[in-house]
Parts: C-alpha cells; sequence; structure tokens
C-alpha cells in the first residue's frame, strides 16, 4: 500500500515537471475512455433486455434492495466488438434483508436467464472478527 501511494506521488510530482509525460499521460487517459465509450456503445447495441428487466428478473431471484446494476460483457474481440463466444449481462448485486452481505447475480442481456449467483458474505467474516473474543495468554 506504501509503495503504491509512493508511486502515485512520483507520478504527480513527475506530472507537474516533464511536460511530455504529462501529456503522454493525458493521450493515453483519452484512449482509455475513447475505448471505454465503444464498448458500452456495443454493449447497448447487443443487449435485447433492458435494465429494469434485468432488475426484475433478479428481484424474483432475491428480494431486496438493489445495490447495483451494471451492464457488462466478457470476452470482446476488440474493443466494440464481442468475440463469438463472449457474453453480454447484468450484473446485479442485491442487498440481503436482516443481515450484512449481498447477493450478486448475473443476468444474461440477451435472454434474460440468470447465468450465475453468489453470496457476499465478506462484511460478515469482518463483523464476526471484530466481535470473536480475543484469548491474551
Amino acid at each position: 500500500m506504501k509503495r503504491r501511494e509512493g508511486r502515485t506521488e512520483e507520478m504527480k510530482a513527475r506530472m507537474e515537471t516533464d511536460p511530455r509525460f504529462r501529456e503522454e499521460v493525458e493521450r493515453k487517459e483519452r484512449v482509455e475512455m475513447e475505448m471505454r465509450e465503444v464498448r458500452q456503445a456495443a454493449l447497448i447495441r447487443l443487449a435485447k433486455i433492458n435494465m429494469d428487466q434485468a432488475i426484475q428478473i433478479a428481484t424474483s431471484q432475491q428480494p431486496g434492495k438493489v445495490l447495483l446494476c451494471s451492464l457488462e460483457a466478457k470476452g470482446w474481440e476488440e474493443p466494440g466488438k464481442l468475440a463469438k463466444d463472449g457474453v453480454v449481462f447484468y450484473h446485479v448485486m442485491i442487498a440481503n434483508e436482516g443481515e450484512l452481505g449481498a447477493t450478486h447475480i448475473w443476468v444474461n442481456a440477451i435472454d434474460g436467464t440468470i447465468i450465475k449467483q453468489s453470496e457476499s458474505c465478506r462484511e460478515n467474516a469482518r463483523q464476526k472478527e471484530k466481535i470473536k473474543p480475543r484469548i491474551h495468554g
């Protein structure tokens, strides 16, 4: 963590003192932003169901408050072009009622089927760790 912070500080200092370096970093950021926009436009074109429908499908399996819903894909051939075995999906995260953690549901954006469902209980583990009695020897 400290090493990362040190690199960040070095990069900030170099950007302030080296105009070429700053221009190169800014150019890379612009290219990355353009690629994200191309991928997002392709996702929107490929999705056959909308986000509201994906949320309805997910909450029919796991009722609760939706914390996150995002349109994503796995298996890009190139920016804007999904590979033949690529998958477009919605990732829906729903808060577990009455307990810590969340349920993650991946809904196929083409046909609305559920690809995968899993529980995220890291918060539960952290909470248990906080209340675990400690024995001092």
